[in-house]
């Protein structure tokens, strides 16, 4: 729909949101802004050393860059598949879950924004892998142990959780 602007130009408007739609993303948002929050308040409430803050930033610079940059996979129409679950697991693993959920939830959303996606889809994003992070992050740290099988079987469980039981689902 065309709206009339100044010196008789055009200016699209967006088209408006089906309240079915609304109903599904509204909560999302709000619970994955809520993760968000939460898991920024323990992160800076952990005190972390100038290491940690660089090792987040630098996982969240890398889910940004390979959402940025997807992988081609033939047969696939999309465009590629993005690799950043991969950091936002790392992330999970090696920080904890705060830093998890900031990873998962930052890295997407600045690729996001700086590509001009549809201003929905990017809050929307973020809160939907805020909240696979949280909950993938909040099962892994009662697996415990230093065994590189135990460690094994975290990774696996986290990247499931996180992106088969969560974001797919």
């Amino acid at each position: 729909e065309e709206q009339p602007a100044l010196a008789g130009t055009a200016v699209k408007t967006p088209a408006a949101v089906p309240p079915k739609v609304l109903a599904i993303v509204v909560p999302v948002i709000v619970a994955g802004a809520a993760a968000l929050a939460f898991a920024l308040y323990r992160y800076v409430g952990s005190a972390p050393s100038a290491s940690e803050v660089a090792e987040l930033l630098g996982l969240l610079a890398s889910v940004a860059v390979a959402e940025r940059f997807p992988v081609p996979v033939e047969g696939v129409s999309a465009g590629g598949v993005t690799l950043g679950f991969v950091f936002s697991v790392s992330a999970i693993i090696l920080l904890g879950w705060p830093a998890g959920v900031i990873v998962a939830a930052g890295g997407p959303m600045i690729t996001h924004i700086l590509q001009r996606r549809p201003p929905l889809r990017v809050p929307y994003n973020g809160a939907m892998f805020a909240l696979s992070a949280l909950v993938a992050g909040l099962v892994v740290e009662h697996v415990q142990g230093d065994s590189v099988p135990i460690l094994v079987a975290r990774v696996l469980l986290c990247g499931f959780i996180y992106y088969w039981v969560v974001n797919l689902i």
